[in-house]
């Protein structure tokens, strides 16, 4: 039976390569620290863009 592939979550893999150039992009260390992760907050962001939903209807598990 195959794995089927979801479509909710990027994988560890993606995120690996992502986190790494996200780091590089920061310019700054200025101002208050996020309470949430910033894999959650890539995450959120590509839930919103996939399902073209505004930010009020975001899942409880993708953050606040």
């Amino acid at each position: 039976m195959e794995k089927k592939a979801t479509r909710v979550k990027m994988s560890d893999e993606v995120w690996a390569q992502l986190s790494e150039a996200i780091e590089r992009a920061k310019h700054s260390r200025a101002g208050a620290p996020s309470k949430q992760a910033e894999r959650e907050f890539i995450e959120a962001l590509l839930y919103l863009i996939r399902v073209g939903a505004p930010w009020r209807d975001l899942p409880a598990d993708l953050g606040y």
